[in-house]
């Protein structure tokens, strides 16, 4: 019997790069991620490592699926969230064991563990216009920042501690 908990989120290591299958629905990239257990052992009062957990995780969405592949490889950390759907299986030398399968919805790599870099967006329509002009259609400056931005950063420069705050702090 299959059970689906919607909006779960695992965090692991890729076991292998993503790949791209084609599938009845067209393309899916998928992957597999191993997720490392612990547990408190009371007796040594320390955390034991226990065998990982692996996910097979399949990505539908081609957007997503194409900044995976273009992303992250094995070994690379990585935090998915999708629909987790457990299901038992009876291997071929008769062993009981569980299936562990994760349709992303969304797919991280680990800014701690991993070498990130985001590419800057395009600009769009609106997005082209704002930048030109500052806060209340006021001109940028060369730094693009509004009047009121750069005063902000010309402060922090110059006090990097940031202002004293009167009364306690909550």
């Amino acid at each position: 019997m299959q059970q689906i908990q919607r909006g779960k989120t695992i965090q692991g290591n890729l076991v292998e790069d993503p790949k791209q299958i084609q599938t009845q629905n067209g393309p899916m990239v998928v992957m597999t991620v191993a997720e490392q257990n612990q547990r408190f052992d009371r007796e040594s009062r320390q955390y034991v490592d226990m065998d990982p957990t692996y996910y097979d995780v399949g990505i539908s969405r081609e957007k997503l699926g194409q900044n995976v592949m273009a992303s992250v490889g094995k070994g690379d950390r990585v935090s998915v969230t999708g629909n987790y759907a457990v299901e038992p299986y009876v291997s071929r030398a008769g062993e009981p064991g569980l299936n562990h399968r994760i349709w992303a919805e969304d797919v991280g790599a680990s800014m701690q563990f991993n070498e990130v870099q985001v590419a800057p967006r395009p600009e769009r329509g609106a997005d082209r216009e704002a930048a030109a002009w500052g806060v209340e259609g006021q001109e940028a400056n060369a730094s693009g920042l509004s009047p009121q931005e750069q005063a902000g950063v010309d402060a922090l420069q110059q006090d990097p501690q940031g202002p004293e705050l009167a009364g306690p702090s909550r």
